[in-house]
C-alpha cells in the first residue's frame, strides 16, 4: 500500500510538473512572439530613421546650396549698387557741367547781343 501511495504521489507530481511545463512553454512561446513583434517594430523604426536621415541630409545639402546662392546674389547686388552709385555721381557731375555751360552760353549770348547793339 505504501508503494501504491508512492506511485500515486509520483503520478500526481508528474502531472503537476507536466502542467507546469506546459504553462512555462506557453509563456515562453508568448514571450518569443512578443520579442518577434518588438524586433519587427525596431526594424521598421530603423528603416524610418534611415529614410528621415536621408531626407534631412538632402534638406541640409539644399540649404547649403541656397546659402551659397544667396551669398553670390548679395555680392552681385553690392557690385550693382556700387555701379549705380558711380553712375549717379557721374550724372550729377554731368548735370552740373551742363548747367554751368548753359549759364555760360546764355551769358555769352547776352554779351554778343550787347556788343551787336553797341556796334550798331
Amino acid at each position: 500500500m505504501f508503494r501504491t501511495n508512492s506511485i500515486k504521489h509520483c503520478r500526481l507530481l508528474a502531472q503537476q510538473a507536466e502542467r507546469s511545463l506546459q504553462e512555462q512553454t506557453h509563456n515562453l512561446n508568448a514571450r518569443e512572439a512578443e520579442l518577434r513583434n518588438a524586433d519587427e517594430k525596431i526594424a521598421a523604426l530603423e528603416t524610418r530613421i534611415a529614410t528621415v536621415s536621408a531626407a534631412t541630409q538632402g534638406d541640409l545639402d539644399e540649404m547649403t546650396a541656397l546659402r551659397t546662392t544667396i551669398s553670390a546674389l548679395d555680392r552681385e547686388k553690392d557690385a550693382l549698387q556700387a555701379a549705380v552709385d558711380e553712375k549717379t555721381e557721374k550724372v550729377v557731375q554731368l548735370e552740373e557741367a551742363l548747367y554751368a555751360k548753359e549759364r555760360s552760353a546764355t551769358e555769352l549770348q547776352r554779351n554778343v547781343a550787347e556788343l551787336e547793339s553797341a556796334v550798331e
